[in-house]
């Protein structure tokens, strides 16, 4: 059965980087960020329509490409995390996080007896169908699922030294939208709060020795985090790689036209 590579590098205390499926449910993405030299496929469940089917599309093709498959879910519910891990994601981000009890519930629903609460039922996927004893499967799932919970609010940082010190949590990542606006400074990354706020999580996840980690592209804004300790990132979107490398290409041709032609034409 498959080793969790995320979850591995984190340990060991390697940088991991990963890129979002929000509005591609094609399989091929996976292969492509696969062969891109990704860490991780995020299947983005929270704030976009991505069905748990089309999720599970995703994740049978990253298993084959060998990228591990994050899906983030749309809430701290049993039956999001249970099910979603049931497709074979390796592993959930769970969003809006905001006390010790919530984190310590959601570690219990992704963790199969006697480490946590979750439902037995698993299908031949999980398995990689091989045939595996079931006491042998269960401790190696519980093993490899990676547990992420994201503090995107005031409240959640008020208490992180609490949610990072929740047995069996793998790391806590920042929303930086969500948190910016909870403290009342919208997307202003260097507003004191926030940046005080990064601060202090990277701080408590490490006293406690597991990962932290935001949302962002910003390749300064990673470079600053990273030697404040954060080690897991999700960089970019399908769709974002797209419209990035399509403005590029798109300004490159226009400056040929413009060179061979002259003028401004309109392409």
């Amino acid at each position: 059965m498959r080793t969790n590579h995320v979850k591995e590098k984190l340990s060991r205390g390697e940088p991991v980087f990963g890129c979002a499926a929000f509005g591609v449910a094609n399989p091929e993405i996976a292969h492509a960020l696969a062969a891109s030299g990704f860490d991780f496929l995020l299947i983005e469940n929270e704030h976009w329509p991505m069905s748990l089917e089309s999720g599970q599309l995703l994740v049978r093709a990253a298993r084959a490409a060998d990228i591990t498959a994050i899906t983030r879910v749309p809430d701290a519910e049993y039956h999001l995390v249970a099910r979603t891990l049931d497709t074979g994601s390796e592993g959930v981000i769970v969003p809006r996080v905001e006390t010790p009890e919530r984190a310590a519930e959601v570690v219990s629903w992704a963790r199969f007896p006697p480490e946590g609460q979750r439902g037995c039922g698993p299908g031949p996927l999980l398995y990689d169908y091989e045939s595996v004893p079931l006491p042998e499967a269960l401790a190696h799932w519980n093993r490899n699922t990676l547990v992420v919970i994201q503090a995107e609010s005031r409240r959640a940082i008020e208490c992180v030294d609490e949610l990072a010190a929740t047995p069996g949590l793998d790391a806590i990542m920042i929303g930086p939208a969500d948190l910016s606006i909870s403290i009342g400074a919208p997307h202003d990354l260097d507003h004191p709060e926030f940046v005080r706020s990064v601060e202090r999580l990277t701080a408590a996840c490490a006293t406690v020795g597991i990962a932290s980690g935001m949302f962002i592209g910003d390749l300064e804004r990673i470079r600053r985090y990273m030697t404040l300790g954060m080690r897991l990132f999700v960089v970019s979107g399908d769709l974002q790689l797209v419209h990035q490398a399509g403005r590029e290409l798109m300004g490159k041709l226009t400056t040929i036209a413009r060179d061979v032609l002259g003028g401004d034409p309109a392409l």
